[in-house]
């Protein structure tokens, strides 16, 4: 009787096919059981003279409403925020043991949205808060989670620079040494796990780069075993120069496309 009462106890959840946004804001087809954990709209801290700051939001609270509705997560918030630009919005906030209702107006801003061209939105003037939880494991799951991961970032970023190649992806998202520096002394700030998955992202970044079929690089090279596999023989000597001239040009504008990219962000143009 007990195996009996305990198998009617079970329910069985059917997936749904739903469609969500991928990180280059493309839809994609998934399926889920319409479960997610609840992960608290934390604010680590606010911009001074914002918004946020005016109406008395601090470092500490948690965001647990917008206009009545439930916000369960940091992007919800941010993109229900964003939505209402120059529109009084009342929040419910958690400070402590008490709950408060918090009215702020957020003000127009730009950021760049998923394909690196600026829209307009609302913003307030809040980070995020929360700590991480560090999750220890044995060395043969970590070196497994660690390629997954590896893997997973590096199909992310080769489909980047695809989409950069072919125009679906503006371009102002090349960014040089000075972007790299920014962003790192950005994740430093948030800890030395941060900044290692950082350091990784960019390692992997640099890896895909050297691949690229141009003369100067690894898969210039790549590139030059393939022809003399076909041909029988190797480029002649002079045919490997111009190469070389062409594909240290191509670098060269390179480098200098994501300096001035650099420069536009810090508003030297």
């Amino acid at each position: 009787m007990r195996s009996r009462s305990r198998r009617r106890g079970r329910r069985a959840s059917a997936p749904a096919q739903t469609k969500r946004k991928d990180l280059f804001g493309d839809e994609q087809t998934v399926w889920e059981i319409g479960a997610s954990p609840y992960i608290p709209a934390a604010i680590g801290d606010t911009v001074a003279g914002d918004p946020a700051d005016q109406a008395g939001l601090k470092a500490g609270d948690v965001v647990v409403a917008l206009e009545g509705q439930p916000v369960l997560s940091w992007d919800e918030l941010a993109e229900r925020i964003h939505q209402r630009a120059g529109q009084p919005t009342r929040l419910e906030v958690k400070r402590g043991a008490e709950t408060l209702a918090i009215t702020v107006t957020p003000k127009k801003g730009k950021i760049p949205g998923a394909d690196g061209k600026e829209t307009e939105v609302g913003l307030v003037g809040i980070r995020p808060g929360g700590s991480v939880t560090m999750v220890r494991s044995n060395p043969i799951s970590a070196l497994w989670e660690g390629v997954a991961w590896s893997g997973d970032v590096t199909m992310k970023t080769a489909i980047g620079l695809y989409k950069i190649v072919v125009g679906q992806l503006d371009r102002s998202n090349i960014g040089g040494p000075i972007q790299i520096a920014k962003t790192a002394g950005e994740q430093a700030r948030q800890g030395i796990v941060s900044l290692a998955l950082f350091t990784a992202v960019i390692s992997i970044n640099l890896f895909l780069l050297n691949l690229l079929p141009v003369p100067m690089l690894d898969g210039g090279h790549l590139l030059f075993f393939a022809f003399e596999a076909v041909l029988g023989r190797p480029l002649s000597v002079r045919k490997r120069e111009v190469a070389q001239q062409v594909g240290f040009a191509l670098l060269m504008l390179l480098m200098v496309f994501a300096f001035y990219n650099d420069f536009k962000r810090i508003g030297l143009f």
